[in-house]
């Protein structure tokens, strides 16, 4: 069993602001994998895909679920530090 939930953002997030978001994540939440980016997102707690314009997607396996909400409040944190407008879909 697994989850994905999306986050929007305003402007579109970008590449290189998510890999410094990212590679600053806490090692609790970068995992087994330690926040490594691979052709299609990132490699974290929860995988954290390539943003689609304004959309990204976070994705995990079951057990992964209880991380979910730290990473997204991380994620929108930072994000809105740099400016972004980040909302939940």
């Amino acid at each position: 069993m697994s989850w994905t939930l999306s986050l929007q953002t305003d402007p579109n997030v970008t590449e290189e602001d998510l890999d410094k978001i990212i590679g600053g994540l806490p090692n609790n939440l970068k995992g087994f994998f330690g926040g490594f980016k691979e052709e299609w997102g990132w490699s974290t707690i929860v995988d954290i895909l390539l943003p689609k314009g304004s959309e990204l997607t976070l994705s995990g396996a079951y057990f992964s679920s209880e991380a979910a909400p730290m990473v997204v409040k991380h994620l929108k944190q930072e994000l809105e530090e740099l400016g972004y407008r980040v909302h939940e879909v």
